[in-house]
């Protein structure tokens, strides 16, 4: 597969799986399988996207990615230090709603959740 041009595009609009709470497949490709292990998913799955996204982002365009924290992986939380430490800067959080599944929703639970969308600029 070729690579991406570096310093190429205005915007990257991503959202990744969580880690392993979101099972699409069980084929040798899926992101938990090929990493198994929460930090080494961060290192090699999630941190990669980041470091892809700054390398073929122009200066000044954004990077927008759907995560969220979820039990006991603090996705978003470790997402958006390593954004920052790599020069990423968060210049806005969307807090989209959701609807909660009616089967699995909580008698007297509300109807929806929300999970972030962050806007970050190279």
């Amino acid at each position: 597969m070729p690579s991406l041009r570096s310093d190429y595009y205005d915007l990257i609009f991503t959202s990744p799986p969580y880690f392993d709470v979101e099972k699409y497949s069980e084929d040798k490709d899926q992101s938990y399988i090929k990493f198994p292990g929460y930090q080494n998913w961060l290192n090699g799955f999630l941190y990669k996207i980041v470091d892809e996204s700054y390398r073929t982002l122009k200066a000044g365009s954004h990077l927008v990615i759907n995560t969220k924290n979820y039990d006991k992986f603090q996705i978003a939380d470790d997402l958006l230090s390593y954004s920052q430490k790599i020069g990423f800067v968060l210049k806005k959080t969307y807090n989209m709603k959701l609807a909660n599944n009616e089967f699995h929703r909580k008698k007297g639970q509300i109807n929806y959740h929300t999970e972030p969308i962050f806007v970050l600029k190279k």
